[in-house]
């Protein structure tokens, strides 16, 4: 169950941004990544934000190879995208990171929508700013897909287990315990261009968020999850990807 190194749970794109993807802007440059070249790609598909839109990235990863969607990534730790509770550090990194955006104009930007807090279900909410930036890019053309957060837990499930074994209840938790009933992000549907995922079922099924499913650990620690995980969530998650990332910028999303 157990994966044999959890430093290889970590989700990543194998190479530097080059060529026609490379930024000029030397702070957005130092964080960006992508997927080999992909010739004549049907999409080209920015990732923007955190550590927790890069977990995410295990999932999108076989989608875009199905697809032939070029893949970038521009992930900064520590910081969403927004402006939310930002450091200058993160503040600069945001702006560098729309410079980038509005030179490079990709088919989609794929983000967090939401931040979960530590345990508490009712405090969940979108990410301050993203609004904004969501306009901005729709307005360019940018279709944005937002995904809801994963849940901020006060202990590591898969720790849990190998002290305590996978049937203890202590290693699980409430759905409602460390998300909102609903999806915050719900908000932004009115704007054109904006599609968002709610991947909580998959991660959470039957109102628990549990320390493994179908054999696979889930998590990589409190409240990341792991790149088996994720991966696993791809073909579930395939056709509403695809269908996002063929949304009108400009017509709101059904």
């Amino acid at each position: 169950v157990l994966p044999a190194s959890m430093q290889d749970q970590w989700v990543g794109l194998p190479r530097a941004c080059e060529g026609e993807y490379k930024s000029a802007n030397r702070t957005a440059q130092g964080f960006c990544r992508q997927t080999e070249k992909v010739e004549n790609p049907t999409k080209v598909v920015a990732v923007v934000g955190n550590s927790h839109m890069e977990q995410y990235m295990g999932a999108v990863i076989p989608v875009a190879e199905e697809e032939n969607w070029q893949l970038i990534s521009v992930l900064q730790p520590g910081c969403g995208f927004g402006v939310e509770g930002q450091s200058s550090t993160c503040r600069d990194g945001n702006e560098a990171v729309m410079d980038y955006l509005e030179v490079l104009k990709p088919d989609v930007v794929m983000t967090t929508s939401t931040r979960s807090e530590l345990m508490d279900g009712g405090a969940e909410h979108v990410v301050s700013g993203l609004e904004e930036l969501t306009q901005d890019l729709t307005e360019q053309g940018s279709i944005v897909v937002g995904f809801r957060d994963n849940p901020r837990l006060d202990f590591d499930p898969t720790r849990c287990i190998a002290e305590k074994g996978r049937d203890d209840e202590s290693c699980r938790v409430a759905r409602q315990t460390v998300l909102g009933d609903t999806d915050p992000a719900s908000s932004l549907d009115s704007i054109p261009g904006f599609v968002g995922i709610d991947p909580t079922d998959l991660i959470c099924p039957v109102d628990v968020c549990a320390p493994v499913i179908g054999n696979v650990a889930v998590w990589l620690d409190s409240h990341h999850l792991t790149w088996d995980y994720t991966r696993s969530m791809a073909p579930l998650l395939h056709d509403t990807l695809v269908r996002a990332v063929q949304v009108t910028p400009g017509v709101a999303a059904e």
